[in-house]
């Protein structure tokens, strides 16, 4: 919940303003969140009248992870090639086209909609591992012989998608690759929850 001044209009709140007055970055649970913040450090700052400030460094938290992502791949550390959402997407319409055991009355495009979401909610949770053994249904199977699929293509061709953003960026930082002395100061603002794996971050 962020402070509303007198009309109405967001205020930046204390603890954040400071956050970024040490150099630090603001990590937000979501895009909306970090751009009702941009607008009231803004307005802070038209406030106490300066003629001009450097951009906050305030991003929701599918962009902060994304940065510090291809940070790694500036400095060398990777070369896998972070997926956005349409590019992943393709992939699991790729293999979903391609499989001959598919006997489903919706279309491929929206069985990989749906794939991809289902690979998003596993890997938040961290149940990869844990996919092998719970193919009990003809569905099940079939997501399961998609994930394998979905997997090996990533790793053929040096691919990383954005669910499994936090967990390579946790293996970085144990590596030494991502440190305390590489990165600022991180604030976590407006989170209702985490998941496993964000928690793992």
């Amino acid at each position: 919940a962020y402070n509303r001044s007198m009309d109405g209009e967001d205020l930046l709140p204390v603890e954040v303003a400071q956050a970024l007055d040490r150099g630090g970055t603001v990590v937000t649970g979501n895009q909306r969140a970090a751009r009702s913040l941009r607008i009231a450090f803004d307005r802070r700052n038209r406030t106490l009248h300066l003629d001009s400030w450097q951009p906050p460094a305030l991003l929701a938290w599918d962009a902060w992870t994304a940065a510090l992502w291809h940070d790694l791949l500036i400095q060398g550390h990777t070369s896998k090639m972070l997926l956005n959402r349409t590019q992943e997407h393709a992939v699991w319409q790729e293999i979903l086209t391609s499989d001959t055991e598919l006997r489903s009355l919706r279309s491929p495009d929206s069985l990989a909609e749906m794939a991809a979401e289902a690979w998003r909610l596993l890997c938040s949770y961290n149940g990869q591992g844990r996919l092998r053994g719970t193919a009990v249904s003809e569905d099940t199977r079939a997501f399961q012989r998609w994930a394998l699929k979905f997997e090996r293509r990533c790793k053929v061709d040096a691919l990383l998608p954005q669910a499994q953003l936090e967990e390579a960026l946790r293996v970085s930082i144990a590596a030494q690759h991502l440190t305390a002395e590489t990165l600022p100061s991180v604030a976590l603002v407006g989170f209702d929850a985490m998941t496993p794996a964000q928690l793992g971050l």
